[in-house]
């Protein structure tokens, strides 16, 4: 309970540090101070919700730092010196800029700021064999059935273009509208472009639910776009499953949301 409050305190004091930036942007900045006893400057530019915390160092480089390594935020009045006429700026340490763009984001810690889930609702496509119908000894009464679900992915890599490597996994179960339970699972590997388009592959397994099922394993090709809304994504999708008894198409949309 103690922690929560902590850090439910700490994302208002964010909320309240964001709010004022554009009034002071020039003259104040915040500093950051860690309970590794490390202190970060610059101006906070954005959030991940009890998650991390986007910081613009004066650089122009932007780093992400988890609200659970924060020890406390604190709002100072920037501080210049003045250079005498004819010299020049001492030399600073110079720090690897992050980059910050509309889909992919670089942190320090991308495998922990940047994991993702959220729900999948979708419909797929028979053709082939696969078609047949039931009553011509198919599994299937019509060759369309529906697929919900979900998604987890991880991020591991950003590069300064915006490109980013991903993995998904992405558990379904299908047909329940044809009164059936088939569940399957992908494993995906694949990348985002920065303006969110999307190409995935990994295999794909159903799993089998009587003793008169057996599993089944495919290649699953997926390409998609994402679209971003704050810290809401919100992924359209289509795979190509081809297979021996008919290639199979299926289209899926839903969302992920940072942190989950």
């Amino acid at each position: 309970m103690v922690r929560r409050i902590k850090i439910n305190f700490l994302g208002a004091v964010l909320l309240l540090l964001g709010l004022t930036n554009s009034f002071a942007e020039s003259e104040f900045e915040e500093v950051i101070y860690l309970k590794n006893g490390e202190v970060k400057r610059g101006i906070i530019i954005s959030q991940v919700p009890n998650e991390a915390v986007m910081l613009k160092t004066a650089d122009g480089g932007i780093i992400a730092i988890k609200v659970a390594d924060i020890e406390k935020i604190v709002r100072e009045e920037t501080k210049t010196v003045p250079l005498e006429t004819g010299k020049t700026p001492p030399p600073t340490k110079k720090q690897q800029p992050a980059t910050a763009t509309g889909m992919n984001t670089i942190t320090e810690d991308p495998l922990n700021a940047l994991k993702m889930s959220g729900p999948r609702v979708g419909l797929t496509f028979l053709t082939g064999r696969s078609a047949t119908p039931r009553d011509e000894g198919g599994e299937w009464d019509y060759p369309m059935i529906t697929q919900i679900g979900w998604q987890f992915e991880s991020r591991f890599f950003t590069t300064e273009g915006g490109l980013t490597g991903l993995t998904e996994i992405v558990p379904l179960i299908g047909g329940v509208d044809q009164n059936k339970f088939k569940p399957s699972v992908s494993f995906l590997l694949g990348v985002r472009s920065e303006r969110g388009s999307e190409f995935a592959v990994g295999p794909l397994i159903s799993l089998p639910v009587s003793s008169d099922d057996k599993i089944n394993t495919s290649f699953i090709f997926a390409a998609g776009m994402t679209k971003r809304q704050g810290n809401m994504f919100f992924p359209f999708n289509i795979a190509v499953i081809p297979h021996k008894d008919g290639t199979r198409f299926t289209f899926t949309v839903g969302w992920n949301m940072a942190g989950w």
